[in-house]
């Protein structure tokens, strides 16, 4: 927060379009869900974003992440 951050703004973003949204953000969580919580304004962030037609996931882990990335990119 030092840095200048927003509260609830995603840790990821991939800024590519493709055919149904104009980029891809990522908040990422612990693997173990019940370590993580989302935010009330993660929450917020990720509505936001989907109505401005992003598409905006919360990933637990590396690997639901790389998933998530290669769906968006369709290599899945």
């Amino acid at each position: 927060k030092n840095e200048g951050v927003r509260a609830g703004v995603p840790d990821l973003m991939l800024a590519l379009a493709t055919d149904l949204h104009h980029g891809l953000f990522i908040e990422m969580k612990r693997k173990v869900k019940s370590y993580s919580t989302v935010s009330a304004e993660q929450k917020v962030w990720q509505e936001r974003l989907r109505l401005a037609g992003y598409r905006s996931e919360i990933c637990y882990g590396a690997d639901e992440a790389i998933k998530v990335i290669k769906d968006y990119l369709g290599m899945s």
